[in-house]
């Protein structure tokens, strides 16, 4: 079995086609209704960058696409929460979000309940230090973060009091140069492929039992410098 992986992002590159199962793009028209293409090229590199990282754990994955971020690194929520429903509509086994909205909006938490009442495991970057973002503070969606004490394939487990888990983030050195791509969403992206290659060889697994995998197997426990009471 092949397992679905969802890329809710800035789309990806050509030379991804081969393993891109479906893909759209989604932006608010003039009207400020949300209108979709099928225009998935990524113009940031971010979404490129997320989805090469999922590969490289889960080699085996299929990747549906969903484009919600174009020229720059904004979106509205309405978009935001149109990707999110129309990956899962098309099968979608997991999603990476590997970004963060400020605020919480009332359509993308309906989206998030959708998803997950459907099944699919969410999973969201959220940054060591600064406020609450979302999706990644939604209940039952699993926020990740970069932790420089792991290296490739390594987990911590952070304890929920800001993200759930902690994982790769890669060499600060190839990130200079490049502050979108940031620890948080490269963190997420290596945790979406440690949980899709976990899925594509126990396809039963539900987010619960996932979740307890990677809590018993952390290499790692939580990092009291990152405690941030009253968050999550």
């Amino acid at each position: 079995m092949t397992v679905a992986v969802g890329i809710l992002d800035s789309g990806v590159g050509e030379e991804m086609s081969p393993l891109v199962a479906a893909g759209r793009a989604f932006v608010l028209d003039r009207s400020g209704e949300v209108a979709s293409s099928n225009d998935i090229g990524d113009l940031l590199g971010h979404g490129a960058e997320m989805a090469r990282i999922i590969i490289e754990q889960a080699p085996g994955c299929r990747l549906i696409v969903a484009r919600v971020f174009h020229h720059t690194f904004t979106s509205q929520p309405q978009t935001v929460a149109a990707g999110l429903d129309w990956l899962v509509d098309h099968g979608a086994r997991l999603v990476n979000m590997s970004f963060g909205l400020g605020e919480d909006r009332a359509v993308l938490r309906h989206s998030v309940a959708h998803a997950l009442s459907a099944g699919t495991i969410l999973v969201a970057s959220a940054p060591a230090l600064g406020s609450a973002v979302y999706p990644a503070s939604y209940d039952d969606v699993i926020a990740v973060t970069g932790d420089a004490r792991c290296g490739p394939g390594e987990i911590s487990d952070l304890g929920g009091d800001r993200a759930d888990f902690g994982t790769y983030c890669g060499d600060p050195d190839q990130r200079k140069g490049r502050p979108v791509i940031a620890g948080a969403s490269i963190g997420a992206a290596h945790f979406s492929g440690l949980a899709a290659d976990l899925l594509d060889r126990q396809p039963d697994l539900d987010r619960q039992s996932a979740t307890a995998h990677f809590r018993a197997t952390a290499m790692f426990g939580e990092d009291p410098r990152r405690r941030r009471p009253g968050l999550r």
